[in-house]
């Protein structure tokens, strides 16, 4: 084999190692994004529908 082709080889094998460990962590990631979007914990002006009582505190 040339370094070209163990290099390629190389490459496809930590890829497919990165897909492998991103498929099995998946649901734990949707998991979390789910309970940020309930805790209110997303970028950007918040929901106008629960506004902030004052002191900081949530309704």
């Amino acid at each position: 084999m040339t370094g070209r082709q163990v290099l390629a080889a190389e490459a496809a094998v930590v890829g497919a190692l990165a897909l492998a460990l991103l498929a099995k962590e998946l649901p734990g990631i949707i998991r979390e994004v789910r309970i940020w979007r309930m805790v209110g914990l997303r970028p950007g002006p918040r929901n106008p529908h629960r506004p902030l009582l004052e002191g900081g505190a949530l309704p």
